[in-house]
């Protein structure tokens, strides 16, 4: 088994000893055996064991408010990401910025969230209070800003909505 046989062959001396090619032979099975053990031992899966090398997630954010028009008044927008990608996703952030919706944009606030690993399928929901004053604003939830995560598709990462404060 393995390429080296049980018995070992005499020397003219009478001393036991391997010839080369049974050497090389057991070497190349150790070296496949380890190749194996490395591969399986680093998480990665070898093309024999059936694994689907383009498997990744796609994180989609939706976002909605529960006020349309809000002055001086607190409402709830509520962030969902989803995973609708073929492989799991890593714990990810999402980043929700405030925005005034004119010119020149001025940035009003800006808050993080983090998201758990998301499996094929698997969503998670958050929401956060918001008070605006006068004008209108863009609200704006981005998953995965830094663009970390290689996904199927990295254009749909953000989601926006428009608020007016009057």
């Amino acid at each position: 088994m393995g390429g080296i046989d049980s018995e070992p062959e005499k020397s003219s001396t009478g001393k036991d000893r391997l010839t080369i090619k049974k050497l090389l032979a057991g070497l190349g099975a150790a070296a496949f055996f380890v190749s194996l053990i490395f591969t399986l031992g680093a998480g990665q899966e070898g093309p024999h064991l059936g694994a689907n090398a383009d498997a990744r997630p796609d994180l989609v954010t939706s976002l909605e408010s529960s006020e349309k028009v809000a002055f001086i008044k607190t409402f709830s927008i509520t962030v969902t990401v989803k995973n609708t990608g073929t492989g799991p996703s890593p714990e990810s952030l999402c980043e929700i910025t405030v925005r005034s919706a004119h010119a020149p944009r001025q940035l009003l606030r800006k808050f993080e969230k983090k998201i758990r690993g998301l499996t094929p399928g698997d969503s998670f929901g958050f929401s956060s209070p918001l008070k605006l004053g006068m004008g209108l604003f863009e609200i704006c939830a981005t998953v995965d800003p830094k663009k970390k995560i290689p996904e199927q598709d990295e254009a749909n990462n953000r989601s926006c909505i428009k608020i007016a404060g009057k």
